[in-house]
């Protein structure tokens, strides 16, 4: 239980900082491990997570220069 609510409020802090300062966030370069992951079924029927691929080093925008990654909205992309 201890290790849940100091996850809620990493994450918490984490979107703080963010959020007030957002230079601050982009210089603590959160970078981070990403597996690509399916849902499989074993041969007794039970449904698991199978890792497909791990990718080290994800950045925020994904490897893109900031000034080109564009976030959706309701405004971005323009959909007619």
């Amino acid at each position: 239980m201890i290790r849940r609510i100091l996850a809620v409020v990493a994450i918490v802090l984490g979107v703080l900082v963010g959020w007030l300062s957002p230079s601050t966030g982009e210089a603590m370069e959160p970078i981070g491990t990403t597996f690509i992951t399916e849902v499989a079924k074993d041969s007794q029927g039970n449904l698991y997570n199978k890792v497909l691929r791990k990718i080290d080093n994800v950045n925020q925008t994904l490897g893109a220069p900031p000034a080109e990654f564009k976030v959706g909205s309701r405004d971005e992309p323009n959909c007619p």
